[in-house]
C-alpha cells in the first residue's frame, strides 16, 4: 500500500499455517535477521520476478498481484525483525500452499491473478461456500466453478445468491439444463439474465430467445456488457 516501507508493524497474530512452511520455509524465517529489511521498491522488484516465474506476464495484471502480495505480507508477517526479500518469497509459498490445500485440483496462481484478494480469504468461511455450493449445484464440478469465476469465494452472501439465481434461471429458461449451463458459465448466476433477455427479445422480435440462450447462453451475457 502507499508508504509501506520495513519499518511498518506487522501484525504477530496472523500468519500463513505452520503446516504449510516447509523445512526451507522455516529456515528461512530463522536466518532472515542476516538480511536487511527490504525497502518498498526491492520488495516489489522481488515479487514482480516471484509471479512472472509463475507465468504471469500482462502488466496490468502482474501489477495488481504485486500490490495485493505487499498488503497481505504487511499484514499477516510475523514480526517485523524478520522483513527480508527471502521472508517475503517462502511466506508466498506458504499462502500458495495453503490455498492449494482449500482447492488441490485448482490453478491457484490463475486464481489470485483474476482475484488479489484471494491472498486475503479466509479459509474457514472458503471452505463452507465450497460445500454449500456443493449442495445447491449437484453434479457440477465446483472446484471448477470457483476457479473459473473466484468471486464465488469471496463473496460472503453467494450461498443465497447461487440459490436465488439457480431458481430464477429455472424459471426463466424451464428447458434448459440450469447447472450444466451454470457450470460452463458461472457469472449467469451473478448477472441479470431477465434484463438481458429483454435485450435480446428487443433485438431481434419474433426468434425463440429463450431457445437461442439455452444452446449458448454467452448470448444473454454479451447483451448484458
Amino acid at each position: 500500500p502507499p508508504g509501506w516501507s520495513a519499518e511498518d508493524t506487522f501484525n504477530s497474530e496472523q500468519v500463513p499455517d505452520e503446516k504449510c512452511l516447509t523445512h526451507f520455509d522455516r529456515m528461512v524465517r530463522e536466518q532472515a535477521k542476516l538480511f536487511k529489511p527490504p525497502t518498498r521498491g526491492e520488495a516489489e522488484m522481488a515479487l514482480h520476478k516471484y509471479w512472472r516465474r509463475k507465468g504471469l506476464k500482462e502488466e496490468v495484471h502482474l501489477d495488481r498481484v504485486v500490490t495485493a502480495s505487499l498488503e497481505w505480507w504487511q499484514q499477516y508477517h510475523s514480526s517485523k525483525r524478520q522483513a527480508s526479500i527471502p521472508c517475503l518469497l517462502s511466506d508466498m509459498e506458504a499462502r500458495l500452499r495453503q490455498l492449494k490445500t482449500l482447492l488441490p485440483r485448482a490453478s491457484v496462481a490463475k486464481m489470485l491473478w483474476k482475484q488479489p484478494a484471494m491472498l486475503q480469504l479466509d479459509q474457514h468461511a472458503a471452505a463452507y461456500r465450497i460445500v454449500a455450493l456443493c449442495a445447491l449445484l449437484p453434479g457440477v464440478n465446483v472446484v471448477r466453478l470457483v476457479e473459473k469465476d473466484p468471486t464465488f469465494l469471496l463473496r460472503e452472501d453467494i450461498v443465497a445468491v447461487t440459490d436465488a439465481g439457480v431458481c430464477k434461471l429455472r424459471r426463466l429458461l424451464p428447458q434448459a439444463d440450469v447447472l450444466k449451463m451454470v457450470e460452463r458459465h458461472p457469472s449467469l448466476l451473478l448477472r441479470d439474465v431477465q434484463a438481458g433477455l429483454a435485450k435480446l427479445r428487443a433485438r431481434m422480435p419474433g426468434r425463440d430467445i429463450e431457445l437461442m440462450v439455452e444452446r449458448n447462453p454467452v448470448l444473454v451475457l454479451k447483451a448484458l456488457q
